[in-house]
C-alpha cells in the first residue's frame, strides 16, 4: 500500500462521528439496546431449561420464536 496523499490534518478520525452529541446518543442507545438483545438470547433458553427441564420444550420454544421472527421479518420486508 502506498502512502496517504491526504494531509493528516484532513483524515477524518474513526472516533471524530461520536463528537457530535446527536451521533453519539444514537450510538450508545444502539449498543445498549443489542446487549440487551443479546442478554436475551441466552435468559430465555437459560430460563426455559431452569423451570421445565424439558429440552423438548426448549427446542419446541426456539422453533416458535424462529417461526414468528421469520414470520415478521417476511411481512416486515427484511430479507
Amino acid at each position: 500500500m502506498g502512502k496517504s496523499t491526504v494531509p493528516s490534518k484532513n483524515r477524518l478520525l474513526i472516533w471524530q462521528p461520536l463528537l457530535v452529541r446527536d451521533f453519539l446518543l444514537l450510538f450508545l442507545g444502539e449498543s445498549i439496546s443489542l446487549l440487551g438483545d443479546q442478554f436475551y438470547l441466552v435468559a430465555l433458553p437459560w430460563l426455559t431449561i431452569q423451570l421445565t427441564h424439558s429440552p423438548v420444550i426448549l427446542g419446541v420454544g426456539q422453533v416458535h420464536k424462529l417461526i414468528l421472527i421469520t414470520a415478521i421479518n417476511n411481512t416486515a420486508g427484511y430479507q
